[in-house]
């Protein structure tokens, strides 16, 4: 009837029984579908089986069976879908809040919600912690009395309208877990994410090397940490944000591959995010910043005093007063000079440029670093001094940057203590 139903609004359907727990047999399936109809693009990852009991009366090979449906069908999913952009799984409050004899469905939803929030790289994968429905039925079998209670502890029902239009709300852009449900508290906005940075996921680093070793450029750090960032906030790829405090640690050196992890939590769109890397079995910070989804529009200052004849020109800067290599030379021209300043145009980039599996920057990482470096074109110039960036004190996001072309900058100086240039 459903498939019926669909086939008269114009879409081709396929109606297929496949055990999607079961990776090979879903992978065939999906090659046979995907032949058909064009590959999957969005999954609703909606398996489920429940085997109510006590712990002490469950098996092994029960708790299997509640399991695999919602893990190894997750896994089977992603594998079987070369070109995902979406996953969605249907997750459950069984697993937020737990529920009596369901000490293993709840276990699996909570894992599949972990999951989510880890990420499967370039698909956006979001994990709905939903309340019972009212029409389901699994809702049908409780007794009035029993529903009357669990309303009054709090647990919301949800009629197929609201579940429907939360659906539709969340999924055009939502990712990690969202619970469903009326009268939650607050919600924390937490997303993690981890990844290897190496000379081989991160070839670009061979071009930022301090004393012979690759160093992740401050840039790259402010950029990983605002998309993890993002995606906890749920913002838009063009919507605006503000990073502030961020704050050097300690430097990621990737001479050898380095587990990092990428943190965000926070509340009511602001929170701290954290960029650490594993040392001796943990992850230790080397990286901070406060993000935000509000950006306050304040007029920056403009570069005064007379213009000076340029120095030198951007291939002598680049060849005997930088280390950047080829690939992260972000300084196009150089316009003008003075003792307050320098304007200048820097390049964008794309993720693949740089070697980066991403679909796009957070914040260009080629950029900020571009800025940094227009400030050391300045710092050689009027101070005979090199120096590298330790921190930055607030960037507002007013729109992304264009991912070919350039940009044009201006370095402003506010004041110099010592061997620290701020501006």
């Amino acid at each position: 009837k459903l498939v019926s139903e669909l086939s008269t609004r114009g879409p081709r359907v396929r109606y297929v029984a496949a055990d999607v727990a079961r990776t090979k047999e879903w992978k065939k399936q999906a090659a046979e579908l995907e032949a058909e109809l064009g590959p999957v693009t969005l999954a609703i990852h909606a398996a489920g089986l429940v085997e109510d009991a006590s712990v002490e009366k469950k098996s092994l090979e029960s708790i299997a069976r509640v399991m695999s449906p919602k893990i190894d069908g997750y896994t089977s999913i992603l594998s079987a879908h070369a070109k995902l952009k979406t996953l969605v799984a249907f997750s459950s409050w069984a697993g937020r809040f737990g529920n009596a004899g369901q000490v293993d469905y709840a276990a699996a939803n909570e894992l599949l919600d972990h999951m989510a929030v880890l990420g499967a790289g370039r698909t956006r994968v979001l994990s709905i912690d939903w309340p019972p429905w009212s029409s389901s039925r699994m809702v049908s079998g409780i007794p009035a009395v029993v529903r009357g209670v669990m309303s009054s502890e709090g647990v919301t029902f949800l009629d197929e309208a609201e579940g429907v239009d939360a659906f539709m709300r969340l999924l055009p852009k939502a990712s990690g877990i969202v619970v469903v449900g009326r009268g939650l508290p607050i919600p924390t906005d937490r997303a993690v994410h981890r990844e290897v940075v190496s000379l081989t996921t991160h070839p670009y680093l061979d071009d930022h090397r301090l004393v012979g070793r690759p160093i992740l450029p401050l840039a790259s750090a402010l950029d990983m940490m605002a998309e993890v960032a993002r995606k906890a906030l749920m913002l838009d790829p063009r919507a605006p944000f503000t990073v502030e405090e961020l704050e050097l640690v300690k430097g990621v050196d990737a001479t050898e591959p380095v587990d990092v992890e990428v943190r965000f939590e926070g509340r009511q769109g602001a929170g701290v995010a954290e960029l650490l890397v594993r040392e001796q079995g943990s992850f230790r910070p080397a990286y901070r910043a406060k993000v935000s989804a509000k950006v306050e529009t304040v007029a920056p200052p403009t570069l005064s005093g007379e213009s000076r004849p340029l120095p030198f020109d951007v291939p002598t800067f680049y060849a005997q007063h930088t280390f950047h290599g080829p690939s992260l030379r972000a300084i196009d021209r150089v316009d003008s000079i003075t003792r307050r300043g320098a304007r200048g145009r820097l390049l964008t980039s794309r993720p693949a440029e740089l070697g980066v599996n991403r679909e796009s920057w957070a914040l260009d990482p080629l950029v900020i670093d571009g800025a940094f470096q227009l400030a050391a074109y300045w710092a050689a110039a009027e101070l005979k001094k090199a120096g590298y960036p330790v921190g930055v004190q607030k960037v507002a996001v007013l729109r992304p940057f264009e991912q070919r072309g350039t940009v044009d900058a201006e370095v402003v100086l506010e004041r110099v203590e010592g061997d620290t240039f701020v501006g």
